[in-house]
């Protein structure tokens, strides 16, 4: 019981830093490279650009660009309204992603071994995900959400569902596309001979180092 209490304490202490990241952390300065880029300001390769702002993320940008344009006589990015909003929106999918792992746990039927508990500490004690989309403010926390639920109907072997997740998270995060020729092997791999633990762990070790990419 006490370790339990432990637990939770300790998830909720993280989630309020979490929350309080999204109120005093400036993040970066993606809004203002992205209008520097619609103005012709910044000049990218289609590679350069396709790798730095995925379509999801670049359309993303211009509806609150469009929205709320940047206003010249705020000179604090983080004063701005755009940006404002978009840390908002960032949160939202950290702890969509958070819930995604919980549905990832139950359907690949991981929490008869790892409670619930376990897995909200887990996710929430992965301070460099918190960091890298909360604090910093980087949008590839959204493909986190899609990729996570997109492995688990592939474990699953629904690959209809895998497949539409899996191409909305690469939407947001083109580096994604490594994982192809994992999904084709798993899900055509008929002899059995690698375990699904064995995929997940590739699986998450490559996702995680593709974040950074």
């Amino acid at each position: 019981m006490v370790i339990k209490l432990v637990k939770i304490l300790i998830i909720i202490l993280i989630f309020l830093v979490s929350l309080n990241f999204v109120f005093t952390t400036p993040g970066n300065n993606t809004l203002k490279i992205l209008e520097g880029i619609t103005n012709k300001q910044i000049v990218l390769s289609p590679i350069e650009f396709l790798f730095k702002y995925p379509p999801g993320i670049y359309y993303l940008n211009k509806a609150l660009l469009h929205i709320f344009p940047l206003s010249p006589s705020i000179n604090l990015l983080y004063n701005q309204k755009a940006w404002e909003t978009s840390k908002y929106i960032i949160f939202f999918f950290y702890i969509l992603t958070w819930l995604s792992s919980l549905i990832f746990t139950k359907l690949t039927k991981f929490n008869k071994k790892i409670s619930n508990l376990d897995t909200t500490l887990y996710y929430f004690l992965n301070i460099s995900l918190l960091l890298s989309s909360v604090s910093l403010g980087f949008y590839e926390i959204i493909s986190a959400l899609f990729f996570i639920l997109a492995t688990a109907f592939l474990l699953k072997r629904k690959l209809i569902h895998a497949l539409l997740l899996y191409q909305i998270s690469v939407l947001f995060n083109v580096s994604l596309i490594i994982f192809i020729p994992l999904i084709y092997i798993f899900y055509f791999n008929k002899t059995q001979k690698l375990s699904k633990k064995v995929y997940i762990y590739v699986f998450t070790h490559l996702f995680t180092n593709s974040l950074v990419l």
